[in-house]
């Protein structure tokens, strides 16, 4: 099985998990608060990311000993050279991932923490609200107001193809939503709208804390969000509890909802091992499928011609993007490429000629 195979088996495992984390918190609906379910899915996820960080660390400093083992004899050895230690040293520099991150990474580690943790809070209260496949849909638009952000507050440059993907799925959001003052779920689909502004906000600061100088493990930037998730959902999970008594099968449900928003998280990381994120972001969009299967199956939920019209322009705006991107990416994968080839070419003339000096 290719690595490409397996990043798409990943990314559909992902969808499915992620489609049935949402199903279970639909159906648990208000028999138990959205603080509940938010604490829940912060203190699952805390545990497995400090458990999967604990390990990272223990093996990075058995890494780490080795290598200096290996520096030390470096230097004493009779055959020791200057690009032995220098290679050998530098490796020493490798970050690996803390707990809490480093000390001048701190503020914007709390923003992008509570940026997605209001995302959570609105997802989680969208889905309690709205029909699976609408509120589904609506998260889909994340990908526009990443744009909309990137030029606005981050001064991105923005081309032609995303400005027609954002005014293609803002119709497709409008056909969805039917804004109008008598529309009882117009306050459920704002909140909506609400956590993709947030996750935007989110990715930005995620991707600035990843890859700038002196940045963060992923992992460190995940478990920051998931000890705030847990905190600030502590107490008003306390005050809501109202007792195991006649709740067992919704606190049962929870569980496994927490279960599959693990399994929904790392199933995703490792899927970007094996395949990059423009290979198998398409398949993302597959969850609406998911979404129409449970709402009719659980719900008797059948969507009118007006929701799927815009379930049909987000979906499309969002592959022609995914489209776009793939072949950018493929053109900058062969020009590499090509840049590689005449680079060894030129090595081995040069080698060639050196040899022939040579003699």
């Amino acid at each position: 099985m290719s690595n490409l195979t397996k990043g798409i088996l990943l990314a559909l495992l992902s969808v499915f998990a992620a489609s049935c984390m949402a199903l279970g918190f639909k159906l648990i609906d208000t028999h138990l608060s959205v603080w509940e379910k938010m604490f829940a899915r912060g203190i699952g996820s805390m545990i497995v990311t400090w458990t999967i960080i604990c390990y990272l660390r223990q093996r990075h400093d058995r890494k780490l000993q080795a290598l200096d083992t290996r520096y030390a004899m470096a230097r004493v050895s009779p055959t020791n050279n200057l690009a032995t230690s220098t290679y050998i040293h530098p490796k020493k520099q490798a970050i690996k991932p803390s707990y809490f991150g480093y000390k001048h990474n701190l503020p914007t580690l709390i923003f992008r923490s509570m940026c997605a943790n209001i995302a959570v809070l609105f997802t989680i209260y969208i889905w309690n609200e709205l029909p699976l496949a609408d509120a589904d849909t609506i998260q889909k638009l994340e990908t526009v107001m990443v744009i909309i952000l990137g030029w606005i507050v981050f001064k991105q440059p923005v081309r032609i193809v995303q400005i027609i993907v954002v005014v293609v799925s803002f119709i497709g959001a409008m056909l969805i939503i039917k804004p109008s003052f008598n529309n009882p779920q117009l306050l459920p689909y704002l909140a909506g709208l609400a956590s993709t502004v947030f996750g935007a906000f989110t990715y930005h600061t995620g991707v600035k804390l990843a890859t700038s100088d002196n940045g963060e493990n992923p992992l460190t930037i995940e478990a920051n969000q998931t000890v705030l998730l847990a905190a600030m959902s502590l107490i008003p999970t306390i005050y809501y509890f109202q007792g195991w008594e006649g709740q067992g099968k919704y606190y049962l449900i929870l569980f496994l909802a927490t279960i599959f928003a693990i399994v929904k998280q790392y199933s995703l990381v490792f899927a970007l091992k094996y395949a990059p994120a423009f290979e198998i972001s398409a398949y993302n969009y597959s969850s609406l499928i998911w979404m129409l299967i449970f709402g009719m199956m659980f719900f008797d939920f059948l969507p009118d011609f007006w929701s799927l019209a815009g379930y049909v322009f987000v979906v499309t705006a969002g592959l022609y993007l995914f489209v776009v991107n793939r072949r950018k990416e493929q053109a900058k994968m062969q020009k590499r490429k090509r840049i590689q080839k005449l680079a060894k070419a030129r090595l081995k003339a040069r080698q060639q000629h050196y040899a022939q000096a040579s003699r």
